[in-house]
């Protein structure tokens, strides 16, 4: 497990657990600069109540043909047999920095260090922020085939409760042979099932828009209430 259990406070039988989630859309284009576009959605719930995880219909979008066809064969054949999710040891955080370069590898841009040096300092860095940023893998009989993080914001008192926080939803992804069989929507309620456990107000979520949809089936929907600025340009 990564680290000892951190206890945060929790919400009362009779509060409302607020949910949402901020879509965050970057890409880059060759020779162009990275256009950003952003929509933020929420979604409430009771603690009781499960969200609806209906599988998606998938579409046949060039370029992920295979990764898809890997992922609806494996569901064929057991699909989530042999897997697991549970929080990362400390010795599963090197495979989950490979994820995380891998993941940059992916999208086309050039990491900005070594591969060594990467794994070195995510190590490192995730040691220690153990107790703000929770890490859960999906392991397949051993190996980390995904990952999902929890980042736990500390937020100011008031009156009616003293002890509050919030999270992040950060860095679902899954490994390209796993697609499409249903376990990057298990990590995302592993997730909200632990943010849910801590008592947290609200979480958040920055996706690219292919996973918006993966959210939404998870209860987020649209809200113009939650807002985000660029520090950088909003202070000019």
């Amino acid at each position: 497990m990564l680290g000892a259990q951190h206890k945060q406070p929790r919400l009362g039988r009779g509060i409302r657990t607020l949910t949402s989630v901020e879509a965050d859309y970057e890409h880059t284009v060759v020779g162009r600069p990275r256009k950003r576009e952003w929509v933020s959605v929420e979604y409430s719930t009771r603690p009781h109540q499960r969200p609806s995880t209906t599988p998606p219909a998938r579409s046949g979008r060039s370029g992920h043909a295979a990764d898809r066809q890997a992922g609806q064969n494996r569901g064929m054949i057991g699909g989530m047999k042999g897997i697991a999710i549970r929080p990362a040891r400390h010795d599963e955080l090197a495979a989950v920095a490979e994820l995380r370069w891998q993941w940059v590898r992916e999208s086309g841009r050039s990491p900005g260090t070594t591969h060594d040096e990467f794994v070195y300092r995510f190590v490192t860095w995730a040691g220690r922020h153990v107790h703000s940023h929770r890490c859960l893998v999906a392991v397949r009989d051993g190996p980390v085939v995904g990952m999902a993080w929890l980042a736990i914001l500390q937020r100011v008192p008031t009156p009616l409760a003293v002890e509050r926080a919030s999270g992040d939803v950060q860095c679902v992804y899954v490994m390209p042979a796993e697609r499409a069989s249903g376990l990057g929507g298990r990590l995302i309620r592993a997730v909200l099932e632990l943010a849910h456990e801590l008592g947290l107000e609200r979480v958040t979520v920055h996706s690219s828009t292919r996973a918006v949809p993966a959210y939404s089936r998870h209860g987020f929907a649209a809200s113009p209430r939650l807002l985000q600025a660029e520090p950088a340009t909003s202070s000019r």
